[in-house]
């Protein structure tokens, strides 16, 4: 849970004991998805930085690093940006959060402004809805599909940098990546 609205969310075992803990509930457990973020990091990733100050580059990799890059959220499910989708200002940062020097805020004011990679709200790769969001041809939006980064183009326009949604034929399983 956060303090904050967050895309890509995740339902966790806390959550549905949460849910179930009401007495309304009698959740399914087998429906639990895994919280893979910080897992392994140690203490440093809740008390340290989440950026170096003189490289300007991410501690870690829940972290992005440069401010406005394209990328994908951190489960893979969709098309993000770093920071925020608009940079702003704000000239009272908690002490030791302007990571840049610029009095730049991220999206979450409760995560100590470490950025990260912000969901487009379009590009829910498993969501068949959103396939109306593709840019080039060949992208795929429905169950297994996960985002990739690349440079791609259809025939005779000019090249970009993007997050695109493609079919994968190997699901992650976010609970055994740092096992």
């Amino acid at each position: 849970m956060t303090a904050s609205r967050i895309t890509d969310a995740r339902i966790s075992e806390f959550t549905l004991a949460l849910l179930e803990g009401t007495g309304w509930y009698l959740p399914d457990y087998t429906m639990a998805e895994a919280m893979t973020y910080g897992k392994g990091r140690g203490c440093n990733f809740i008390t340290g930085s989440c950026m170096d100050k003189t490289t300007f580059e991410a501690n870690f990799e829940e972290f992005c690093s440069p401010l406005m890059e394209v990328g994908c959220s951190w489960t893979y499910r969709g098309g993000a940006k770093c920071g925020a989708f608009r940079l702003n200002t704000q000239s009272t940062l908690k002490s030791g959060t302007d990571w840049w020097g610029n009095k730049t805020i991220m999206f979450d004011t409760y995560a100590d402004n470490c950025p990260t990679y912000q969901l487009y709200g379009n590009t829910d790769c498993e969501d068949t809805n959103d396939a109306y969001s593709s840019r080039v041809s060949g992208t795929y939006f429905g169950y297994g599909s996960r985002c990739f980064v690349g440079t791609l183009s259809n025939s005779g326009s000019a090249l970009s940098q993007g997050s695109y949604c493609f079919k994968s034929t190997v699901i992650l399983r976010f609970e055994n990546l740092y096992s």
